[in-house]
This record gives C-alpha cells, structure tokens and sequence, in this order.
C-alpha cells in the first residue's frame, strides 16, 4: 500500500486511502462537491481521476489535500491506541 502521509499524497492516491488515513481530508472533496467520499469505486479512482472527472485542478486540488492532512495531525495508521 502506498503511503498516504501530507508529503505523500499524489495523483496515483485514491481517494480511499487518503481519506482512511487522514479522514479530516474528506472535507477537502465535500467542499469542492465532489462526491467521492463513501462512493462505492473510492477505492479505485485516483485523486488524478477524479480532479479530472470533476474538473478540478490537480495541482491546487493536492496542495489543499496535503494542507488539511498535516494539519489534522499524524495519519490514522500512526496514532497511538
């Protein structure tokens, strides 16, 4: 599995990933009125293939995926029990 840490969040991250490990992200798409976020293929689609699907600019789109990620803190994964 691919890592989903602020750095790590590419255009190849689905949207699963991303939002399983920082879930403060989903905002991100809910705001923007993507409705990626519990859709059934969020494990398939790519944070590339859904900023084209919806028409939103990649670049910006991750910048603004990364900033929610750190600041929301550590990922899931990594948080104590």
């Amino acid at each position: 599995m691919k890592s989903a840490s602020p750095e790590l969040i590419t255009a190849t991250t689905t949207i699963d990933e991303a939002v399983r490990r920082h879930p403060f992200t989903a905002q991100v798409f809910i705001r923007r009125r993507m409705h990626c976020v519990g859709c059934d293929v969020d494990r398939f689609h790519s944070v590339a293939e859904v900023c084209r699907i919806y028409g939103q600019p990649l670049v910006q789109f991750l910048d603004e995926l990364r900033r929610v990620a750190r600041e929301s803190g550590p990922p899931v994964s990594a948080r104590a029990n």
